[in-house]
């Protein structure tokens, strides 16, 4: 019955926020009931005129929201739901420690490298993400973001705000670019 309350006064909240036109986004949750959201919800901002449904402004930052709670969960299962051969992938890249920087060009190599960041107890946490429009030629969303990343291997495990930029392909909802930036 708790959890019924609370999803009723989310989803009253998350109205009320769109009413006021906030560019907030509110946490959803998933069927068990556990936040499909970060522990803070980033600043939302820009356009996807012209998307189709399902590529709007809000949905393109709850698939990052997804992302990065499927990334700190380690939840290989789901993170692989969100990139995809179906989808002209094309690279994941992103520091790996304080002086490394990896570029992955496959989906297969994924699970390996979320593996090695998992075990390096990454988290991620989005602060700001901006929807940068909409590509119908190659049918993308591209956005950018700012995000504090936290591992043991960065910054001596002090959370780290970097900048990054990504793309998400509206007919597969899987992402084709994510790439985060050192700092």
């Amino acid at each position: 019955m708790a959890q019924f309350s609370l999803r009723s006064l989310l989803l009253v909240f998350s109205f009320l926020l769109g009413a006021c036109g906030s560019s907030q986004t509110a946490p959803e949750f998933g069927a068990a009931g556990r936040s499909t959201a970060s522990t803070s919800l980033p600043t939302v901002t820009g356009q996807a005129d012209g998307a189709p449904a399902g590529c709007s402004v809000q949905e393109v930052a709850q698939e990052l929201q997804d992302f990065a709670v499927a990334f700190n969960d380690g939840d290989q299962q789901h993170l692989l739901t969100l990139f995809s051969n179906r989808a002209p992938f094309a690279w994941y890249s992103a520091p790996e420690g304080d002086s490394t920087f990896r570029d992955i060009y496959t989906v297969d190599e994924l699970p390996q490298y979320f593996e090695q960041r998992h075990t390096q107890h990454e988290h991620l946490e989005f602060k700001w993400i901006q929807v940068n429009g909409w590509e119908e030629q190659r049918g993308l969303v591209h956005f950018a973001f700012a995000v504090n990343r936290r591992a043991d291997d960065i910054n001596s495990g002090q959370a780290r705000e970097v900048v990054g930029k990504g793309a998400l392909h509206c007919k597969t909802k899987t992402f084709v670019v994510i790439s985060i930036g050192s700092g």
